[in-house]
């Protein structure tokens, strides 16, 4: 009879054993589980996900957030802003300014503003429907980059395939993101760089113009 009472204990101790050791495996498994998604909603990866998601759902707001257009800009006209400030500097070619919203800029300036003023425009343009048509036939045109984003504004067009991510410095990375697009069937990619700001949120701070998915700011004929 002890005989059969000690087995009997040793089994509610071997099954109070199990019970606890799966309760342990559940709660790593759940943790991992957070941890995970708390360092993939750290990543580019992640980010760039956000601003499909923008592009897809036409938030303005959060696309805007997650393009830092001023540094887009910057990279592409401060050495022609340069260059021609210098040349003005050295008498090698008269300053002509240009009047724009109340304001006399030389060239350089002028199609940096233009261009940002053009970026917004478009965007707004597309993410609530508009006139697409005026945009990439009007006086101040950019066909390229109206046709890529309206193309990544296609519900469920591109699928992911591969991102490969360099990190360049502290908080700042390449990018290189690979997507199929099953409309024309075929793989683009996209090259730019993305910089690390509030919340473990990633920008885009400068795109290839060449590449798909933006071009370049400027018109489409300079």
């Amino acid at each position: 009879m002890d005989e059969m009472l000690m087995k009997f204990k040793q089994l509610g101790m071997l099954k109070s054993t199990l019970i606890i050791l799966v309760i342990i495996c559940a709660l790593v498994g759940v943790g991992y589980g957070v941890y995970k998604n708390m360092t993939y909603k750290s990543t580019p990866e992640y980010s760039l996900k956000l601003i499909y998601d923008a592009i897809q759902n036409g938030d303005e707001e959060t696309f805007k957030k997650l393009i830092d257009i001023d540094a887009v800009a910057h990279r592409k006209y401060d050495k022609s802003i340069a260059f021609y400030e210098k040349r003005i500097e050295e008498g090698k070619e008269k300053e002509t300014l240009f009047p724009y919203n109340g304001k006399m800029m030389h060239l350089g300036e002028y199609k940096f503003i233009v261009a940002k003023d053009r970026f917004a425009k478009d965007v707004h343009t597309i993410f609530t429907g508009g006139d697409i048509k005026a945009l990439k036939f009007g006086s101040a045109s950019n066909t390229k980059f109206v046709d890529n984003l309206s193309m990544l504004h296609e519900p469920k067009r591109f699928k992911f395939i591969d991102i490969n991510v360099h990190e360049m410095a502290p908080a700042h990375v390449s990018v290189v993101v690979t997507g199929l697009d099953t409309k024309e069937n075929n793989l683009k990619s996209l090259s730019l760089e993305m910089q690390k700001i509030d919340n473990d949120l990633w920008k885009i701070v400068w795109f290839d113009y060449g590449s798909f998915g933006f071009s370049d700011m400027a018109h489409d004929d300079d």
